[in-house]
């Protein structure tokens, strides 16, 4: 669209999703016009003051929806917001109205270095955005954290984090960005893998545990679930008033639809009680073993995801001397997705072995 407003002349341009047609009779006008007077500063032109003082508003949001908010401030996009919490080493979760005024001034700073340094580069040319037809940005080639998920933080060499975050990506160092939330890791993999043997190494180092499996198991007392229960599954599955697990899992084995109706009924009140005791703030550190972690409201609240694979025989051997039956206990875990946890995780460990290779590779993790 071409603006031309040095003769004095209108000028008409058509929005039809949202105001429809507005003429814009001159230059003077155009920033007093909607949707254009409802942009808020670019960052270059933000007063310090201002910029702090709208976070204060936003006490609600995440820092980082709020940097993607363009009527507070401009030009800052999803690539660029993740970039400037990077280097501002601040959470892209917190809570805009609790950064403090340092926090502000230094994300403002950050804000303005990192759109001066993409505007020099002619911007960043990935997958899913190029800057102009004919026109390769060089900016991505100075990214420390878009695109990087997975690989080593520049600074501490943590793995870097991918989350979602109001329908965005973000992608963040669990370590160098930590903030006042609880560091939270998801411990995930296959029946019998080893899950239970890292979330107890970790526990002596100091971690809290919320064991998954032992809300599942005290979801089966609350009488709502009881009935619900009682009503798909029928009276064989209670003994002496009290589910039988045993005899509601070797069910479940044998009938898909049964087993995604249980995991219906019971992973709500596992997501629930898992998020409240992360918000509860009396735990510094908390690990979550959680076997279907990957696709939960839980994933997003991991700051480090570990993932734990054993061969099948190793996983029969355990399963043989729980005294449980191995084939049902396979069917159980017969859908779990152990492509996304590896594309999630930022730790894979092989729990083929015993404890003391355990052991030894979590200690290969400095940031644990």
């Amino acid at each position: 669209m071409i603006y031309d407003f040095d003769d004095g002349t209108s000028l008409r341009y058509n929005d039809v999703r949202k105001f429809g047609t507005i003429e814009l009779k001159k230059e003077k006008d155009l920033f007093s016009t909607p949707p254009l007077n409802q942009i808020g500063p670019e960052p270059m032109e933000m007063d310090p003051a201002d910029f702090y003082a709208g976070l204060k508003k936003r006490k609600n949001k995440p820092i980082k929806e709020v940097l993607l908010d363009q009527n507070f401030i401009s030009g800052i996009g999803n690539i660029y917001d993740c970039e400037i919490l990077y280097r501002a080493k601040i959470d892209p979760r917190m809570n805009a109205g609790l950064l403090s005024k340092p926090q502000a001034e230094t994300i403002l700073k950050e804000a303005r270095e990192v759109l001066k340094e993409a505007i020099e580069q002619g911007g960043s040319t990935i997958k899913s955005y190029h800057p102009k037809e004919g026109v390769t940005g060089r900016m991505q080639n100075s990214l420390q954290a878009y695109g990087r998920q997975g690989e080593p933080c520049s600074r501490c060499h943590a793995p870097l984090r991918k989350i979602s975050l109001g329908g965005r990506g973000t992608v963040y160092c669990p370590i160098c960005q930590h903030s006042t939330r609880p560091f939270v890791v998801g411990v995930s993999g296959p029946i019998a893998s080893g899950k239970s043997s890292v979330t107890s190494y970790l526990k002596e180092k100091g971690y809290h545990i919320l064991d998954a499996d032992h809300l599942a198991h005290q979801s089966y007392q609350d009488p709502k679930i009881q009935e619900t229960l009682r009503k798909e599954f029928g009276d064989e599955i209670f003994r002496s008033g009290r589910i039988d697990r045993k005899k509601l899992l070797s069910l479940v084995a044998e009938n898909k639809e049964k087993r995604l109706l249980l995991n219906r009924l019971i992973h709500p009140y596992v997501f629930q009680k898992t998020q409240e005791a992360i918000d509860h703030g009396k735990y510094k550190k908390i690990v979550v073993d959680m076997p279907l972690l990957i696709g939960s409201p839980i994933e997003n609240e991991c700051d480090l995801i570990i993932a734990v694979i054993a061969d099948q025989k190793t996983r029969e051997k355990r399963l043989q001397s729980r005294g449980v039956d191995v084939e049902k206990s396979l069917a159980l875990n017969r859908d779990f997705p152990l492509g996304a946890l590896k594309k999630a995780a930022g730790i894979i460990l092989d729990g083929s072995g015993d404890l003391a290779n355990l052991r030894k590779q979590l200690d290969s993790c400095p940031f644990l």
